[in-house]
């Protein structure tokens, strides 16, 4: 299990700049490609937890967020679990993830607020293999169950609805960042194996060394267990990804 983030304390903002700094990095509230009754539930939750400010600092570049800590304490368990520590760091409201990137935390700060993982304006086809990966990933280290499963269900109808399989540089990243019982690497394996186009993967692989040893064998034994049973493989993969089978349980201190 990935030890916990050390948290280095910053300043915390002033509270007269506290409001517009908070506008200014909250993205749009209204959810779009959510089920109704989900938003219904988000925003009945959103009613209390617009209270004080915390600010989080991201990735070398230092880029500063302003994000309401109700929020917060309410989809990231690790985030709750930091403020909750009797340290400097919890009374200043204030914290780094110097492990994280500006460009996956916009993507994770989007959905906090609107519970969308596709950004309003985009389309899933836009977003990257990568881009998806990385956000699962930030969830996974922030302990943000609902997040993961949210990621995942898009990663699912890229390969369903947009016929896309995972590429090599998304592959190499899950191994080198997941535990080896991860939901999402059992994804990778499936996804592929019941695509059924070992040669073609094989063939856009460019340095084959890269590719992670334990994938491969995962790959080959799942793919062979598959031909074996003569299965309808693309619409035995839709019926098991759109079962929630790469879900995780979400308590309810979770979301």
């Amino acid at each position: 299990m990935e030890a916990k983030q050390k948290l280095s304390p910053v300043l915390a903002p002033k509270r007269g700049s506290e409001t517009s700094q908070a506008e200014n990095n909250a993205p749009s509230l209204v959810p779009i490609y959510v089920p109704e009754s989900k938003i219904e539930k988000h925003l009945a939750k959103r009613v209390n937890m617009l209270d004080v400010l915390v600010t989080i600092i991201v990735g070398p570049e230092e880029k500063s967020y302003a994000i309401h800590k109700g929020l917060l304490c309410m989809y990231s368990q690790y985030i709750k679990a930091a403020l909750s520590n009797d340290c400097i760091e919890s009374k200043a409201l204030a914290f780094r993830l110097d492990e994280e990137t500006p460009k996956t935390f916009d993507h994770f700060v989007n959905w906090l607020y609107s519970q969308r993982v596709v950004p309003k304006g985009e389309s899933l086809e836009e977003m990257t293999w990568m881009s998806l990966v990385q956000l699962y990933v930030l969830a996974d280290r922030r302990t943000c169950t609902a997040l993961k499963n949210d990621v995942m269900d898009s990663l699912v109808t890229k390969v369903v609805k947009g016929n896309e399989t995972i590429n090599c540089d998304s592959i190499v990243y899950i191994w080198k960042n997941t535990p080896s019982l991860s939901k999402l690497r059992l994804f990778a394996v499936d996804c592929q194996a019941y695509c059924g186009q070992l040669v073609e993967f094989a063939n856009g692989v460019g340095n084959r060394e890269e590719l992670p040893l334990d994938y491969v064998f995962d790959l080959l034994a799942k793919y062979y267990q598959l031909t074996e049973k003569k299965c309808n493989l693309m619409k035995d993969f839709e019926k098991l990804g759109f079962s929630k089978a790469y879900h995780e349980v979400v308590k309810d201190s979770d979301c």
